[in-house]
This record gives structure tokens, C-alpha cells and sequence, in this order.
């Protein structure tokens, strides 16, 4: 496991070895694990907005979905979507390697896209996490612990 966190990393600053080393191990396994993590983050923002009573506000949602319940059945279709969507990405890009006479496995071009999508995410995983996490404080359901360190964070930021 030391291994799966240290090309985790490697990623950011020196991703053609963090690649390579990849491609090297239990391959198949690390690129569920890899997406394994923004999924589960991101269900639990899922999670967190539904229980603070989130709601899209700036967009309609592509799905004819009430916004006021788009975050409840959004907790449901993100893990399938996100798997769905990981091996549609990663069979295009096989075929398109084949097409340029390409020789890597499925499950190398998988690991490949499961590495490289999850450090991806995390662009907008922080930001849309925490902010979850706040909705669900000021909505009272995390209690007085996660209330006084909302607090904290508003008086820090709002300097």
C-alpha cells in the first residue's frame, strides 16, 4: 500500500516515473483504488449536501430532476456514473491505441486513466467537499464541534 500512495503523490511532480511504476505492480487492483477514492469523497459530498438540504443553484441539472432532491438521488448515480464513464474513457483510448499500433493491456490503460482521473479531481474535490461539509454544519446535523469550526474558518478567511 505503500506503493499505491507513494505514485499517488509522485503523480503531481513526476508523473512518467509515478506512470511507469504503475504499470509495473498489481495494476488491475491500484486502478479501482484510484478511482475508488474521488468516488467515495465524492459520494460523501453527495451525502453531506442532501443532509444539509443543498441544491443546485446556478445551473439546471441535465437530468429532470427537482433541484431540491438533486442531491439525493445524486448519491445514488455518481459511483455508476464515474465507474461507467472511467471504462468508456479508458475503452476509447484503447481503440484509438490500437488504431495507432499501440500494445498496452485494458487493464494497464485502466490503471493509467484511474491514476490520472483521480489526482485530476482533485481541482474541484477540496473545494466541493469542504464545502459540503460546511452546509451539513450550518444546517446543524454535524453538531456543536463542526458548528465551532465553521466559526473558525469564517473569522480565519474573513479577515
Amino acid at each position: 500500500m505503500n506503493r499505491f500512495f507513494r505514485n499517488y503523490a509522485r503523480t503531481v511532480f513526476r508523473p512518467a516515473s509515478a506512470f511507469a511504476d504503475v504499470l509495473e505492480g498489481p495494476y488491475f487492483r491500484d486502478g479501482f483504488l484510484y478511482m475508488g477514492i474521488p468516488l467515495v469523497l465524492y459520494t460523501l459530498m453527495d451525502v453531506l449536501l442532501n443532509l444539509g438540504g443543498g441544491a443546485p443553484s446556478t445551473f439546471t441539472p441535465w437530468l429532470n430532476i427537482p433541484k431540491e432532491s438533486y442531491y439525493f438521488y445524486s448519491q445514488f448515480l455518481l459511483a455508476p456514473s464515474l465507474l461507467l464513464a472511467w471504462f468508456s474513457a479508458a475503452a476509447l483510448v484503447q481503440v484509438l491505441a490500437r488504431a495507432f499500433r499501440g500494445t498496452g493491456a485494458f487493464e494497464q490503460t485502466l490503471a493509467i486513466l484511474g491514476l490520472s482521473t483521480s489526482v485530476a479531481m482533485w481541482g474541484t474535490l477540496l473545494h466541493d467537499l469542504l464545502m459540503a461539509f460546511f452546509s451539513a454544519v450550518r444546517s446543524g446535523l454535524i453538531g456543536a464541534a463542526g458548528f465551532i469550526l465553521f466559526q473558525l474558518v469564517f473569522v480565519i478567511f474573513n479577515r
